[in-house]
């Protein structure tokens, strides 16, 4: 993760993994998903802000589709 992600580049990859799951039916696309961004906490390419904005960007979505 190289590009500082966006909703909707997330919901992008976890499509992109979600259709592994067509040939590997025990392969877990959200699990990689976090590993994706865990490592990329790990390696500096993601900052706790970063992150923390998603999160944040995410339940303002939710609060709104309620």
């Amino acid at each position: 993760m190289t590009d500082v992600p966006t909703i909707r580049s997330l919901e992008e990859r976890l499509q992109e993994l979600h259709a592994l799951t067509a040939q590997t039916p025990l392969f877990n696309p959200v699990f990689q998903l976090g590993l994706e961004l865990s490592r990329g906490l790990e390696s500096g390419t993601l900052s706790l802000d970063t992150l923390g904005g998603l999160v944040a960007e995410l339940e303002c979505e939710s609060l709104q589709d309620r």
